[in-house]
C-alpha cells in the first residue's frame, strides 16, 4: 500500500516518469500473467490468454506490467470462489490501437459505481474491501498509467457476471503490418 500511495502522489504531482520505447506487448503480457497464474490457479481461478504476437506499442514495460498486476489482483480479489480470468490482446478494427482486455467472472460492479472506480480511494463495497486489504488505489493508478501511455481505459461490468477492463494503446505500425 505504501508503494501505491507513493506512485499515486508522484502521478498526481507530475513527478512520475515513464520510459516509452517500442515493446512487443504480447511478451510483456505473458510475463505478467506467468508471474500471477499459479497463484490464481491455487485459488481455483482459471487464467486464459489469447495474444496476438504482432502487437507493438510505445510503452514502459515495467509500468505495463504494473497495470496488469493491478488488474489481475483486482480480478482475483473480487471472485466468489472459482472462476475465470481471460486476458486477450489484439488490434482494433481500425488497426490503430492495441486492445488489451482483462475479463473476469467475479462479483461485478454495480453500474452506478462505474464512473467512480478510477478515483483514488474509491471503494464500491467499503466493508468488503477493508476486510480484503484493498487500498482503493489500484484502478486509479491503472487509469493514470494508461493515460501516460496515450491510451484509453474502458471498464464495463455486470453484477454477479463479472468485469471487463479494456486498455487501448496506440499501435506502432511496422512496414509489414
Amino acid at each position: 500500500m505504501v508503494n501505491e500511495l507513493l506512485d499515486m502522489m508522484k502521478l498526481e504531482t507530475g513527478n512520475f516518469h515513464i520510459e516509452l520505447e517500442p515493446i512487443a506487448l504480447a511478451e510483456t503480457v505473458r510475463q505478467a500473467v506467468d508471474s500471477f497464474k499459479s497463484f490464481a490457479e491455487s485459488h481455483g481461478i482459471d487464467v486464459l490468454i489469447e495474444l496476438n504476437e504482432d502487437i507493438i506499442v510505445q510503452g514502459d514495460e515495467g509500468r505495463i506490467h504494473q497495470i496488469l498486476h493491478n488488474l489481475l489482483c483486482n480480478s482475483l480479489q473480487y471472485m466468489n470462489g472459482s472462476g475465470t480470468i481471460q486476458i486477450t490482446l489484439d488490434d482494433s478494427l481500425s488497426r490503430e490501437e492495441a486492445v488489451l482486455t482483462v475479463s473476469d467472472t467475479g462479483i461485478g460492479i454495480p453500474e452506478e459505481h462505474l464512473p467512480f472506480v478510477t478515483e483514488r480511494f474509491y471503494r464500491v463495497n467499503k466493508a468488503r474491501t477493508r476486510s480484503d486489504g484493498g487500498s482503493g488505489l489500484g484502478l486509479a493508478i491503472v487509469s493514470q498509467l494508461v493515460e501516460l501511455h496515450n491510451g484509453r481505459l474502458i471498464i464495463t461490468s455486470k453484477v454477479n457476471e463479472g468485469t471487463t477492463v479494456e486498455i487501448r494503446l496506440p499501435l506502432i505500425v511496422t512496414e509489414d503490418g
